[in-house]
């Protein structure tokens, strides 16, 4: 079996974090410099047709102050400011001045890339000449631009890489939080594993994972319950198979040895523990089957009160050895029910047996048969005997449970019959239940749901 391996897991958990951190952040990165580039484009566009149009309004009211006198001067300040090189004709169409002073002035203008024209009139409107701008790379509004973009590049990057450190850092505390509680079960089951039945998760989380541990530890519980319920099971029968078969050696060590006759008398004794070590095999099997759903059931049609009856009068002998007054009695129209008769029937019988068992000479016991509200049957057997104790009452159906724990398997049986009556009736489907009370008597009750 592979082992799982935690650490690849959180390994693997923190690259998916980082690829969807870095999916998430690597668009708004480039949406959000695509956008900024294109503010700044826009903003020095409008700034440069703003100098552009004050640049316009130099030119002519130096033309008609200085009559271009000085404009050689003037026009590199003034491509300073609109970030494109200038060629000033007048109205003839020859070059007054160059700010890149690559044209002479007096010579025919030269056709630029990329240029555009700006007319220079006078406040009446006449033509005093044109400039003709082109951008200019070199100029220093130019390299502004472009570092002003390589700030912001690099301000957006430096932004996306603390955003992923950050975020990469939180996925590490959330994996953190969610594969430790894992670590924790994966310990504590492989302690399980090895035999560790005491292993339990602390669970300090909150939600799922606190479920899961929950869950776990439940699982945990019953495997231990389960397996002292298995040592104490192993013990009890060893202990209820020893009285018989030391019983059994004695009288056939006696009888091998000649102390005792092979008497009539000697040979039932030694016939009554077989008898009673065979019953107690028989009750095992019985209970092993039902408790792992395998006991076979033949389900016919049951009428409750001639059941009851037969059992009753069974029993009637016994009851009046004991001076104990027992009856039957039936409310209402009892319904049919499905069922295994015989079961059934060995279920009643533990029930009316340990209520005579369990009643003093002069008592009652009283077997009440009633449809239920939702159309079985509910089956009752009340005595005025000893009772039972409120710490018993919730372990009578366990086996080899007595509540009176001086009684032996000779004076109160191998306590197994509640445990298979228990079994029993929820393999019909039903429920078993007590109610007692010390010195005033018990009432053990079962009910069989209505046919399907």
């Amino acid at each position: 079996m592979k082992r799982f391996d935690l650490g690849r897991v959180w390994i693997r958990q923190l690259l998916f974090a980082a690829v969807a951190i870095a999916v998430a952040i690597g668009p708004v990165v480039v949406l959000a410099h695509g956008v900024a580039t294109a503010q700044i484009q826009d903003y020095i566009s409008h700034r440069r047709q703003a100098a552009e149009f004050e640049a316009g309004q130099v030119i002519a009211a130096d033309a008609q102050m200085n009559g271009w006198s000085d404009i050689g001067q003037l026009l590199p300040r003034l491509a300073q400011v609109t970030g494109e090189r200038i060629v000033l004709t007048n109205a003839g169409g020859q070059v007054v001045a160059d700010s890149a002073q690559q044209v002479k002035p007096g010579a025919k203008a030269p056709r630029l890339p990329d240029a555009h024209q700006l007319r220079i009139v006078s406040p009446t409107g006449t033509l005093l000449g044109v400039a003709t701008l082109t951008p200019s790379p070199a100029l220093i509004n130019s390299a502004s631009r472009n570092n002003f973009a390589g700030i912001v590049a690099d301000a957006l990057l430096v932004a996306a890489g603390a955003s992923f450190v950050v975020a990469l850092l939180l996925s590490f505390v959330l994996s953190h939080t969610i594969t430790g509680p894992i670590t924790a079960v994966i310990s504590a089951a492989r302690k399980l594993q090895r035999g560790d039945l005491g292993a339990r998760v602390k669970v300090a989380a909150s939600g799922e994972l606190a479920e899961l541990a929950h869950s776990f530890n439940a699982m945990a519980d019953g495997l231990d319950e389960a397996n002292q319920q298995r040592q104490q099971m192993v013990a009890d029968v060893a202990h209820e198979l020893r009285t018989p078969l030391t019983i059994l050696r004695g009288y056939l060590e006696a009888l091998a040895d000649g102390v005792i006759a092979p008497t009539p008398d000697a040979l039932r004794g030694v016939h009554t523990e077989a008898v009673h070590l065979q019953h107690l095999v028989e009750d095992l099997q019985d209970l092993a089957l039902a408790e792992s759903k395998q006991l076979v059931m033949d389900r016919t049609a049951v009428e409750v009160p001639g059941l009851v009856r037969g059992i009753v009068d069974g029993f009637a002998l016994q009851a009046r050895e004991k001076n104990i007054d027992l009856s039957a009695a039936f409310e209402g129209q009892v319904p049919t029910i499905t069922g295994d008769a015989r079961r059934l029937g060995e279920v009643l019988r533990n029930l009316v047996a340990n209520a005579l068992a369990y009643t003093p000479a002069g008592g009652r016991v009283d077997v009440r048969v009633r449809p239920t509200q939702e159309g079985g049957v509910e089956v009752a057997v009340a005595d005025t005997g000893i009772g039972i104790g409120p710490q018993d009452l919730a372990n009578v159906f366990e086996r080899f449970y007595r509540t009176d724990k001086s009684r032996t398997r000779a004076t109160g049986g191998a306590g197994l019959g509640l445990t298979i009556a228990k079994r029993l009736v929820e393999a019909h489907g039903g429920r078993i239940g007590v109610e007692s009370e010390p010195g005033r008597g018990s009432r053990f009750w079962f009910t069989l749901p209505a046919p399907s």
